[in-house]
């Protein structure tokens, strides 16, 4: 009897640079990005690569997430390039850890 094997593939990360498509400036509320990173970041968290669509709450599971965080960093906290869109889980997993890879400086393959 034929055994059918399921093979999980590991969520597959870029070896590119993250390159930001867009830099709108002037919002002072960093959550008037989220229009702008969704798209950036292709709908997917940034971190587990989950899709919107697979999402049960859809974008409103989705937050922006600041790669350097505001607590430590007030001024750059409106700043596009220091914005990336992860699932709110990724987000509060990530809180206040500094010295997280900037997938716009590195990639994120070398290291998940």
């Amino acid at each position: 009897m034929d055994e059918k094997v399921l093979v999980v593939q590991p969520f597959v990360y870029s070896s590119e640079l993250h390159v930001h498509r867009h830099g709108p400036r002037g919002y002072t509320n960093s959550q008037h990005f989220k229009p702008w990173l969704r798209d950036d970041f292709q709908f997917r968290c940034v971190y587990c690569l989950v899709r919107e669509r697979w999402h049960p709450d859809g974008d409103s599971g989705f937050s922006v997430e600041h790669l350097r965080p505001r607590t430590k960093s007030p001024e750059v906290t409106s700043e596009y390039d220091n914005l990336l869109y992860a699932c709110c889980r990724c987000n509060a997993a990530k809180q206040d850890l500094e010295d997280i890879v900037d997938p716009t400086i590195e990639p994120l393959s070398g290291h998940l």
